[in-house]
């Protein structure tokens, strides 16, 4: 199973009930945050899309889950065709989304906050404002890690949101605000109590 953990949408609860419905233990290999005993590597995609290529078939013999905070490309990249996992992602509402990433970035002293994006025209579709150093915009959130090309590929006439929507009905994926009630979905899909 794959936690693919999409920033500001609950990543961290969600990689706990994908380690609680999966069935299956953490992948010896699969680097973890904040989990005592794990690598930390905090956001290097291209180390995890290797580590599981590295580890496709001892996952085959024996099926663990990992998480990380990569886009499709862990699945196109990293597990492939011959070893498709069980794809877990949490979605969240737009505009939440926006004021969540926005807040954390505050905090972390990359913005000045709404009022500041606003005033400087970056919460707008032509907007060039971009979270942290990585590029990825504010209206396109991190929902374009949705489809492949590294997160940065996301086309405003329609095709990626087809991918998306194609991507999604291949995963067992829940919305954010309705965290219990995806809990009971992913029970239902998964034959589970």
């Amino acid at each position: 199973a794959f936690g693919m953990h999409i920033p500001k949408t609950g990543g961290r609860s969600m990689y706990g009930l994908v380690e609680q419905l999966s069935g299956q233990d953490l992948c010896k290999w699969a680097p973890l945050r904040n989990r005592p005993g794990r690598e930390q590597d905090w956001g290097n995609s291209q180390n995890y899309y290797d580590l599981v290529r590295q580890h496709g078939d001892e996952m085959r013999a024996k099926p663990c889950w990992s998480t990380y905070e990569a886009g499709w490309d862990a699945v196109t990249r990293g597990f492939g065709p011959d070893n498709p996992p069980i794809l877990f992602t949490m979605l969240r509402q737009p505009l939440t989304w926006v004021v969540s990433a926005v807040e954390h970035d505050r905090h972390a002293q990359r913005n000045d906050g709404l009022a500041d994006l606003y005033k400087r025209g970056c919460l707008t579709f032509d907007g060039k404002c971009y979270r942290v150093s990585g590029g990825y915009d504010y209206l396109t959130g991190s929902y374009d890690r949705l489809v492949p090309g590294g997160g940065k590929k996301w086309d405003y006439n329609g095709s990626s949101l087809e991918q998306s929507k194609m991507n999604l009905r291949a995963s067992l994926f829940g919305i954010t605000e309705y965290f219990q009630a995806t809990e009971c979905l992913w029970r239902f899909q998964l034959g589970q109590p």
